[in-house]
């Protein structure tokens, strides 16, 4: 039976990136009850099937709201990768440090 730390489901967004999808290994093999937001579910995410993925919308502020409420844990691990940082400085600047964070009203 999964754990989900007093009642809490574990969403990890950003989970399909090195840094999250490892921590969302290593909560499955604890047995925790984890799940990947992802933006979009698109071809490229198909590989990842075996992973508890769901679709996060973050264009619209009430479903994206909505969504979080199914978990009492969130782990934000999202970013540019290395090679887009390599490659285009200013954009990973503005997604990896200067982001706006929706707390919720």
């Amino acid at each position: 039976m999964p754990k989900n730390l007093n009642g809490h489901n574990i969403l990890i967004i950003g989970g399909l990136g090195y840094l999250g999808a490892n921590l969302y290994s290593f909560l499955k093999k604890q047995n925790f009850n984890v799940f990947i937001g992802a933006r979009n579910l698109n071809k490229e995410n198909i590989s990842y099937s075996n992973f508890n993925i769901i679709e996060i919308d973050t264009n619209n502020e009430q479903k994206l709201i909505d969504s979080l409420k199914n978990f009492g844990i969130i782990i934000y691990s999202a970013g540019a990768n290395s090679e887009r940082c390599k490659n285009d400085l200013i954009y990973s600047i503005k997604t990896n440090i200067n982001q706006k964070v929706l707390v919720g009203k």
